[in-house]
This record gives C-alpha cells, sequence and structure tokens, in this order.
C-alpha cells in the first residue's frame, strides 16, 4: 500500500488500529496515522463545554503554583534545619574561647562563610528543579508531538488514548500547568534577583531573569496555539500537521520556540544562582581542595 493510499484510509475515518494491523505497517507509520487523525479532528476539538476547559486551566495552574510553592517551602525547611544544626558549635565558640580569638579567626572565618553555602544551594536547586520539571512537561512539543495522549498513543500503539476529547483536556491542564509554575516561579526569581545580585552593575542585575521570562515567553507560545485551535480559532492557518502528518511552517515554529524557551529557562535559571560556581566548590569539596583565604591572597 503507497502512503496516499494509507492517508486516505486514515482520512476515511477508519480505525487506526486496525489499518495498523496490516501487512507492512511500522511504528513510523502508526505514528503517523495518530497525527494524521489528529489533523482531522481539530475542528471537534472545540466540544469540549466551556466550563470543562476553564476548570482544567484553573486547576493545572493551581496544581503548578502549589508545585512551585512547596518545593520552595521544602528547600527552606533544609536551610532551617541546616542552620540550627551550625548554631550551636557557634554559640559555643562565642564566650568559652575569646582569647584565642586571634589563632583561630582563620578557620572560623571559613567555617561560618561554609554554613550558608548550604542553605543558598538547597533555595538555588528547588529552581532548577522546577526548571527541570518544565521541561519532562514539554517532553511531546520537544519531539513534535502536540500533547501527551497522541505521543503515548503512537508510542503505546492504543488509538483509544488519542481522541479529540482527551487532546483538548491535555492541552487545556497543560496550559494551566505550565502558565501556574511560571506565574509563581518568576516572582521567586525577581526576590532572589534583587537580594542576591544587588552587587552587580544595574545592566547585568536582570539579565539572568529576563532570559528565563523570555524562555517562558517561548514556551507559552505553542500551548496557546493548540488553545486557540481547540475553541475553533485560526484552524486555516494554525494547524501543526499537514495533510500527509508532516509537521506544518507554523508547526515546526511550534517546535523550536519549545526548544528555544527550554534552553533559554534553565541557562537563565542556571546563571541566576550560579549553578557553575556552586559545581565547582562542589567539586573542590569533593576532591579535598580549597579556595584560598582572603589573608593568604594578601601575604601573596
Amino acid at each position: 500500500m503507497t502512503r496516499a493510499s494509507f492517508v486516505r484510509e486514515v482520512l476515511g475515518a477508519q480505525p487506526v488500529s486496525m489499518i495498523a494491523l496490516r501487512d507492512g505497517f511500522n511504528a513510523g507509520r502508526l505514528f503517523d496515522a495518530y497525527r494524521i487523525q489528529g489533523v482531522v479532528s481539530y475542528s471537534l476539538a472545540q466540544d469540549l463545554p466551556h466550563w470543562q476547559t476553564a476548570g482544567l486551566l484553573l486547576g493545572g495552574g493551581l496544581l503548578g503554583a502549589i508545585f512551585v510553592v512547596l518545593l520552595s517551602r521544602h528547600a527552606e525547611c533544609a536551610q532551617c534545619e541546616e542552620a540550627s544544626q551550625g548554631t550551636p558549635s557557634s554559640q559555643k565558640s562565642g564566650k568559652d574561647t575569646e582569647p584565642e580569638t586571634s589563632s583561630t579567626s582563620a578557620s572560623e572565618a571559613s567555617s561560618i562563610s561554609a554554613v550558608p553555602d548550604k542553605p543558598l544551594s538547597q533555595s538555588a536547586n528547588s529552581f532548577m528543579w522546577t526548571a527541570c520539571m518544565v521541561v519532562m512537561m514539554s517532553i511531546p512539543a520537544l519531539l513534535g508531538s502536540c500533547c501527551w495522549p497522541l505521543l503515548a498513543a503512537g508510542m503505546l500503539g492504543m488509538a483509544q488514548l488519542s481522541t479529540s476529547g482527551t487532546r483538548a483536556v491535555a492541552h487545556a491542564f497543560m496550559f494551566g500547568l505550565h502558565f501556574g509554575i511560571f506565574a509563581a516561579l518568576i516572582p521567586k526569581l525577581v526576590v532572589r534577583t534583587s537580594e542576591e545580585r544587588k552587587h552587580i552593575a544595574s545592566p547585568q542585575i536582570w539579565a539572568p531573569l529576563c532570559l528565563c521570562v523570555i524562555g517562558a515567553a517561548f514556551v507559552m507560545l505553542d500551548l496557546t496555539r493548540h488553545m486557540l485551535l481547540d475553541f475553533g480559532i485560526g484552524i486555516e492557518y494554525l494547524p501543526m500537521y499537514q495533510d500527509d502528518g508532516n509537521l506544518t511552517q507554523v508547526g515546526k515554529a511550534g517546535v523550536l520556540c519549545t526548544w528555544v524557551g527550554m534552553v533559554a529557562l534553565i541557562v537563565g535559571v542556571a546563571w541566576l544562582i550560579d549553578l557553575p560556581s556552586k559545581m565547582r566548590k562542589r567539586w573542590q569539596a569533593a576532591s579535598g581542595e580549597h579556595e584560598p583565604l582572603v589573608s593568604e591572597q594578601k601575604a601573596k
């Protein structure tokens, strides 16, 4: 069977699972079948009631925001535990060791400066874990698929997973989930920038934050396109796939925007939390190396 006749059979509303049972169909063609079926049902996706769409958007947004808040609270709790573990030793070395302050000033300074690094790394880890979560949620878009039901149907060979209803549900929920995560994450990045980067020159202070915001906007572009199609807006201009199952120019642009957004978000968060410096310090701590103290640098 030629590809053209294969496409005609799928467009003729034959069950994809039945077509896949015939001879000569591999996983690639099966995945093409699901994508073509998705093109046909775009005009039927808006049959999802508006109140369900609103509920999915609101539920996804709340879930995304709660995820960011819980992750940051966990980082704060870890920071408090590490700080409380470091307090007794510092309190004991207050009055009892006053005569020996001159001989142990260098070691105390290094220990005091080492204590805040762990809490800072805990809060920084929450931002990086959030960015990694966004990457995992966007795997279908990164692979050129419109949503998780379509990707799962193509991988598992289960046609019932990819319907107009499941795709509309996935589009609304994932849009709300991404929006909720970004709405909760960006203000925390603003606070982090104002507190940790205030010593940097003015134009460079907000550069990582701007990169994160641009990345979030690029990620939301393709999700917004899906929502417009589900509401029946721009069906002639915004489809992701052509009739033969290949990506349209708009679809390719959506995949590219998602990739650019993910890279910008990861780089921006890593830049903001100074991830390379923290990784270097951990490597030095693991290998037994240490950075020279200020007194040693002056002596040199």
